[in-house]
């Protein structure tokens, strides 16, 4: 997915699956914890993190819990 030139990503871009894995990983959970607590796979929680990444334009875990709390 391209950005559009100076616009920021917002987090109404994310699924609420995606919503949901974010948040989780924000609050300092490993990936595994998530996926304990979130009832699916570690891998899943791989999978959508990566896809998270990509639509906030971010690439760790500490940019998305400033892009969450950025736009809420």
């Amino acid at each position: 997915m391209a950005r559009v030139s100076g616009r920021m990503p917002s987090t109404g871009e994310l699924t609420v699956t995606e919503l949901n894995v974010a948040r989780h990983v924000a609050g300092g959970m490993t990936n595994r914890e998530a996926a304990a607590e979130l009832f699916v796979t570690v891998r899943a929680v791989e999978s959508t993190l990566t896809k998270v990444y990509a639509k906030l334009g971010v690439r760790s875990r500490t940019q998305v819990a400033a892009q969450l709390q950025r736009y809420g």
